[in-house]
């Protein structure tokens, strides 16, 4: 009976016991765990934008908000706040979510801040397929097509929106599909296509990364598939594609490293398979392909050897098959092909010699089959072909527009290529128009642009 009845109590007991841990469970620890990630971001300058996690767990929960891996001061909440986008808030987000059992870490949240293109001091265009911008400071930026790695950044994948590439760049010239750079130090720097030694390192092989190949080097021009180089005391060099006799160096033959052409020479400028030369006394010099009369001389024959076209030449711009030449006086020539007008001198028919077409100008550039002209007043006109809406007028059409016209005020350069414009303003923004189906307007997009829109940075 004792017996019993201890087994009795014994079993009231563990009823009671279980009964009340029923009623008031103990609660065990729970470790963080994230239920909402912070999501990745894309914002204009000047905006403002909220990074957001949820998270539950055993309570209290702390925040720590991290930037590319580094903690942020004072970023201690299930959000993180900022009223005024700048570039450098660009960057990889992470939030660390803690309590007393552990911490967890949040997925990586990209922000990436848009904002406009400033301090440009150059552009160089290539054929409508890339850009090359050096920033006041010597900063160089690319986008646009890259698959010979002429953007210099390390692949061969295309840029829609522009990426550092070098600094301390001084000058950069872009062809076909290879990209020539001077530095401050005069070194010479290269990269891209290198099938018919366009690079001049002495090899065909092609370069992703730049690399350096000269020094002494004051001037550049990258044409289709070959280079010209200005050394500082004033030779000539030329490498790459000969078919035509464009190095000028009385051969077809391709020349694989840089070879002295001519001396006292000043500036110059690639066309497609075509050289122009000016020499420091002021005279026009031309050799390569002639087949639409773009060299100057009154022939359709291709020239092996530098001819002499004309004096008292300021500045020359070759492209495709057109020349555009500025004289000491102001007054603007122009020889070449003229399909779609680009010689601006009311018709569409080539012109073998240089036929002037109008006075006060101050710079040059000519596109595939547009032109765009700075005046002296700053004025901006254009003439040409508008197919991609190259010309910035608002529309885009096949019909050519012989005669210049102005379409834009405040102008500080303007550079012409292919199918595409870019355009500094005095203010040191940065405007393009025309083809983009390769991201060159640098823009983020493939949209054709046939009014001039401000160019944008895109940093992440």
């Amino acid at each position: 009976m004792k017996l019993l009845f201890h087994l009795a109590i014994s079993m009231v007991i563990i009823g009671f016991l279980f009964f009340n841990e029923c009623q008031n469970p103990v609660s065990l620890p729970i470790l963080p765990v994230i239920t909402v990630q912070p999501v990745s971001q894309t914002i204009n300058a000047g905006k403002s934008v909220t990074l957001n996690v949820i998270a539950t767990g055993t309570e209290p929960l702390s925040y720590q908000w991290e930037k590319d891996g580094v903690n942020i001061i004072g970023a201690t909440s299930n959000n993180y706040s900022i009223t005024s986008v700048k570039a450098g808030n660009a960057g990889n987000y992470t939030v660390l979510v803690n309590n007393s059992i552990g911490s967890v870490t949040s997925s990586m949240a990209v922000l990436s801040v848009i904002d406009y293109f400033l301090n440009a001091q150059s552009v160089s265009l290539s054929y409508g397929l890339f850009t090359m911008i050096i920033q006041i400071g010597g900063t160089l930026w690319a986008c646009g097509a890259n698959d010979f790695g002429q953007l210099g950044d390390g692949t061969t994948t295309d840029e829609k929106a522009f990426d550092s590439i070098m600094t301390n760049v001084q000058y950069v010239s872009a062809g076909l599909g290879h990209t020539l750079m001077v530095k401050t130090d005069a070194s010479l720097w290269v990269c891209g296509r290198n099938d018919v030694g366009e690079l001049g390192d002495g090899t065909i092989i092609n370069k992703s990364i730049p690399e350096k190949i000269m020094t002494s080097v004051q001037s550049i021009s990258a044409g289709q598939q070959h280079s010209l180089i200005i050394k500082t005391d004033g030779t000539l060099w030329a490498c790459g594609n000969n078919t035509s006799g464009q190095l000028g160096d009385g051969t077809v033959v391709n020349k694989y490293t840089p070879e002295q052409i001519m001396t006292g020479v000043q500036n110059i400028s690639c066309g497609a398979s075509y050289s122009m030369i000016l020499k420091s006394d002021g005279t026009l010099w031309a050799c390569g392909l002639n087949n639409l009369g773009q060299l100057g001389n009154g022939t359709t024959i291709d020239c092996l050897t530098p001819v002499q076209i004309m004096r008292d030449v300021k500045s020359v711009s070759a492209s495709g098959m057109n020349t555009m030449i500025i004289k000491n006086d102001g007054s603007l020539w122009a020889c070449g092909d003229n399909s779609y007008g680009q010689l601006g001198d009311g018709s569409t028919i080539a012109k073998y010699l240089p036929v002037q077409v109008m006075t006060g100008v101050q710079s040059v550039s000519a596109g595939q089959y547009h032109t765009m002209i700075l005046r002296t007043d700053g004025t901006l006109w254009a003439c040409g072909g508008n197919q991609n809406g190259q010309l910035g007028i608002g529309y885009s059409s096949t019909l050519a527009t012989s005669s210049p016209a102005p379409i834009l005020t405040g102008v500080r350069s303007v550079s012409a290529s292919g199918n595409q414009t870019m355009i500094i303003k005095n203010d040191g923004t940065l405007w393009a128009c025309g083809a983009n189906s390769f991201g060159q307007l640098g823009d983020g997009t493939t949209t054709e642009r046939d009014s001039l829109v401000r160019v944008r940075q895109i940093f992440n």
